[in-house]
């Protein structure tokens, strides 16, 4: 099944820079082999306000500028890396934490580049209350693909559904909470190699985040027809409030053309 995407043109949308790597680095890689197109969306800067001075790792950030600049150019390296053009990779540059404020922007700046590109299928991360963003993002991109009848698919990044105590070692990595795909790939001894060097170049993120996730697997899956905020996960965040998070998605996707939701 999966095969499919080396033909035609495929956009991914991101949240964040090093998402897009996390749920897909081999999927893209093999497209790229195969001479498949794919396009790369950022939907935000991956840089929060009103955390600075803000260390990471060994690096301190002086500014949302200067943090928003660094994961910028650590996703070119690593996209250029496995064959993307800097012309295939696209930033819509809203501020980190905010997708769920700017939601019809959100889905506007998706659509334009649907009509742009004009892709055959959309691959967009599950919303599985793992991050605000992700949840957002993949709401806007819903509304945006039924809009323009594009063929919309999930990628699994991470949830908290995990039976453990501890917040990170609830985390379940490229496995969808409910464990319903369509496929999955296994990555080999090399591509697994390939992902963690790619990960090593995402500099602001390796220490303190991308050092928890494993490499073995991307699980992939059409998304539903029906949009709805899973009830039985729990939320890997606290701000924002998730509740007010949930409400103000499914305020948007109520208020979104005559689509039948499911809550």
């Amino acid at each position: 099944m999966f095969k499919e995407f080396y033909t035609g043109k495929t956009v991914l949308l991101a949240p964040h820079q090093d998402d897009e790597s996390i749920g897909a680095f081999c999927l893209m890689k093999r497209i790229s082999d195969n001479n498949g197109k794919i396009y790369v969306v950022f939907a935000t800067n991956g840089a929060p306000e009103g955390i600075y001075p803000f260390r990471s790792g060994d690096i301190i950030f002086d500014n949302q500028e200067q943090y928003a600049h660094t994961r910028k150019h650590e996703s070119l390296r690593v996209l250029n890396k496995i064959g993307l053009e800097d012309e295939h990779i696209r930033f819509l540059g809203i501020t980190d934490r905010t997708l769920y404020l700017n939601l019809e922007k959100t889905e506007c700046m998706v659509k334009e580049i649907i009509e742009e590109l004009e892709p055959d299928r959309i691959l967009v991360c599950s919303n599985e209350k793992c991050h605000p963003d992700h949840d957002s993002l993949k709401a806007a991109a819903f509304i945006a693909s039924r809009s323009n009848k594009k063929d919309l698919w999930e990628y699994a990044t991470y949830n908290a559904s995990g039976k453990e105590n501890n917040i990170y070692e609830k985390e379940r990595y490229n496995i969808f909470a409910d464990g319903i795909y369509d496929f999955e790939l296994m990555l080999t001894d090399e591509e697994i190699t390939l992902k963690k060097e790619a990960f090593s170049l995402y500099e602001s993120q390796i220490t303190d985040i991308l050092s928890r996730f494993t490499f073995e697997k991307e699980s992939f899956r059409r998304a539903s027809t029906t949009f709805f905020q899973p009830k039985n996960i729990q939320p890997h965040y606290e701000k924002p409030d998730p509740d007010e998070v949930d409400a103000i998605i499914m305020n948007y996707i109520n208020s979104r053309q005559n689509l039948h939701i499911s809550i």
